[in-house]
């Protein structure tokens, strides 16, 4: 059974970690082109370096979300010359993303802050059964969210 007081503690750690993320020291690192991109363009370009030579509607299955939603953030992250459409090998009336040079160095940006903050979670761990424990709890907790 979950209790009230549970919920409230667990709520007020939650937003002290997002809060100290926002305003670490390498979220103010990061460069201007980087500060201006939002939460789901980070997860799109993400995906995308992740999975060179996708068609967009197989990053629709990944990212699971609407296709207009891909479709604005894809021609918001083009106009900034952070990807680019090309026409699919496989299926010519598809289209494929790939990530320009500019995106690379935005996406390298990014995965750096992403891995300082991983290890500063890792690192308040005290041994490796919690690091086990943590690891295990983050994977179930994304996977029923």
């Amino acid at each position: 059974m979950i209790k009230d007081e549970d919920i409230k503690i667990v709520d007020k750690a939650i937003h002290e970690l997002v809060y100290k993320m926002i305003n670490s020291k390498f979220l103010n690192d990061y460069s201007d082109k980087t500060k201006k991109m939002s939460m789901l363009d980070f997860r799109v370009l993400r995906v995308v370096s992740e999975n060179p030579g996708k068609q967009i509607k197989d990053l629709l299955n990944i990212l699971q979300v609407p296709n207009s939603t891909l479709t604005s953030v894809i021609n918001r992250l083009e106009k900034r010359g952070i990807v680019k459409r090309v026409i699919s090998p496989e299926d010519r009336r598809s289209f494929n993303l790939e990530i320009t040079d500019e995106g690379k160095v935005i996406q390298e940006e990014h995965m750096k802050f992403d891995y300082e903050i991983a290890k500063k979670y890792l690192e308040a761990t005290e041994n490796d059964q919690e690091k086990e424990f943590l690891i295990k709890f983050l994977r179930r907790l994304a996977k029923s969210l």
